[in-house]
């Protein structure tokens, strides 16, 4: 797994009016990817912005690359740090209300609403399965949810990475309120509400100083290739170190200095080992802080530190320290990586296919298992009782499934019990010595289906379609004919037959529990009257069928 340097830009602010006051001198100058101290010392960076530089320039410069490294599914890191007052929160944007009123973003806006504004152009051109944003900040060593109404305390999860590096911790806040954001305009709307909800406090040395870290991050979940690759953009402005002979804090804000002290003192001990590379460990517990930037700083994301220094000669030692910790993040290897989970979507409809598939593939076999095809030789060899044996063992096992019931066994049979009656009374009219036997085993198994669905329907549905002559007809129907010779003898009575009840044909079907009349055409040799039938001691004669009486 290839690993990647933190990239740090370095924005030197122009001298205030309370400086200016204390001295003119101007001691850090930005040339080229250079900073200069005292017109002496240098240190070399990867972006160096100049009290000329302008807001657009800086955006352009760092920022693009940011939202392209998010959109291609990396995880990435915008971290502000420096003195209190140096220009944080100006270079990452303030929460102005009018941000949520305008059209287009402001010239002197910060970086945060130019990242939100490209990014919603950008995500045009991906498929975005979610996209979600949260604001929380640390305020005397609790973390806050600044878009909750409460703004209730969040606890920190961790989450094992299937990266292949040694840096496998993911940070997540799964209590905080994760807001999903369609438009630019609500996204902004987002950071400005929760931006005007983070404390501050007037000092000597900031009327608006941020007394607490925030982290504004946008989670992106988007498919590329079939697959859910999660990422997120961790915008962080951090409070600004102060002394107190400078900022004047007393009490409460006193209190909220030492605590916004401690976390920077973690947050550079954190900077200073993993700089140093050597295998020691790594402090992230020791704070809040550094805790939520485990995997910014040393991590599974890519990292941009912009620190932000004054160029007045007043503040040169905190500039002066805000460059060492500059220095140092800049030998950070981070080990960014793609967090791919595969579409459960696209699992689940592939296993509801797949499963659908199986079940037809099961009901044909069965179906060919218990039901050989009609050939001329299975008339002559017709099958025995292992058939009704196979069809009662499968029809039980569908009845004690929940998924199959045996109406909708039923259902499944209907064509084949049909075609099997006209197909097998086909072969029965052109062989010399027909057998009925076959036949009747068919409709012995459709009458012990018709037995596993609910008999009451059954009858009535036959009472109402079915009476007692016509099931009489089907009956003699059924009988094994006599031999031909017989049948010749008995010609002339068959045709007198035949015409009284060629217009009472009977009718089977299966359907769903129902018995429903089908029409049956029978040759003249087939049909026999009762009375014609040849005595028992003569041929035997299969049982007859008993007629269904209306209730």
């Amino acid at each position: 797994m290839s690993q990647q340097n933190i990239t740090v830009a370095i924005r030197i602010r122009p001298p205030l009016k309370n400086e200016l006051e204390k001295t003119s001198e101007i001691v850090v100058k930005g040339e080229q990817n250079k900073v200069i101290l005292d017109n002496l010392d240098s240190l070399e960076f990867d972006y160096v912005f100049d009290q000329q530089s302008s807001q657009q320039y800086v955006f352009d410069t760092i920022g693009i690359n940011i939202i392209e490294s998010f959109i291609s599914g990396f995880s990435t890191s915008l971290l502000a740090f420096g003195q209190t007052s140096s220009g944080k929160t100006h270079t990452l944007g303030l929460p102005d209300i009018a941000l949520c009123k305008q059209q287009e973003i402001p010239e002197n806006s910060g970086l945060i609403p130019r990242l939100i504004n490209l990014l919603f152009q950008k995500t045009q051109q991906i498929s975005v399965k979610s996209l979600k944003v949260t604001y929380l900040e640390v305020y005397n060593e609790q973390i806050r949810d600044l878009l909750s109404p409460q703004q209730q305390q969040v606890q920190i999860k961790e989450i094992l990475s299937n990266a292949s590096c040694n840096k496998m911790i993911q940070i997540t806040t799964p209590q905080a309120n994760h807001l999903q954001v369609q438009t630019a305009e609500e996204a902004i709307s987002c950071f400005v509400n929760g931006g005007i909800n983070r404390a501050t406090a007037a000092t000597k040395m900031n009327s608006q100083s941020s007394r607490s870290h925030a982290l504004f991050t946008i989670y992106l979940e988007q498919i590329q290739n079939g697959s859910i690759v999660k990422s997120k953009l961790n915008l962080v402005d951090l409070a600004g170190s102060e002394r107190q002979s400078k900022a004047g804090a007393q009490g409460v804000q006193f209190k909220e200095m030492i605590s916004i002290n401690q976390g920077l003192l973690t947050l550079g001990n954190v900077i200073k080992i993993l700089s140093e590379n050597n295998g020691a460990h790594v402090p992230y517990r020791d704070s809040k802080l550094t805790r939520l930037l485990q995997d910014s700083i040393g991590g599974l994301s890519k990292c941009v530190f912009v620190a932000c220094v004054s160029s007045s000669a007043y503040n040169s030692e905190e500039s002066m320290a805000t460059l060492k910790y500059a220095a140092r993040a800049r030998n950070i290897k981070n080990c960014p990586v793609k967090i791919i989970q595969e579409n459960n979507d696209d699992v689940i409809q592939n296993l509801m296919i797949e499963n659908r598939m199986l079940k037809e593939q099961l009901e044909q076999a069965s179906f060919q298992q218990i039901m050989p095809s009609p050939t001329l030789s299975s008339v002559h060899n017709p099958p025995n009782s292992e058939l009704l044996s196979a069809v009662e063992q499968v029809s039980m096992r569908y009845a004690l499934n929940n998924e199959y019931q045996p109406a909708q066994l039923l259902d499944q049979f209907q064509s084949y019990i049909c075609n099997q009656i006209l197909s097998r009374n086909l072969q029965l009219s052109v062989t010399e010595e027909p057998q009925s036997q076959s036949l009747q085993l068919l409709l012995k198994t459709c009458a012990f289906l018709i037995r596993q669905t609910d008999k009451s329907q059954i009858q009535q549905t036959m009472c109402d379609q079915l009476d007692v002559e016509e099931q009489m007809l089907f009956n003699q129907s059924m009988i094994q004919p006599p031999s031909v010779q017989q049948l010749a003898n008995k010609l002339k009575t068959l045709e007198e037959y035949y015409q009284n009840v060629e217009n009472q044909t009977p009718k089977i079907r299966v359907k769903s529990g129902q018995v429903k009349l089908r029409e049956i055409k029978y040759s003249p040799k087939e049909i026999v009257p009762k009375e014609k039938v040849v005595k028992q001691n003569q041929i035997n004669s299969p049982k007859v069928l008993p007629a269904v009486k209306r209730k």
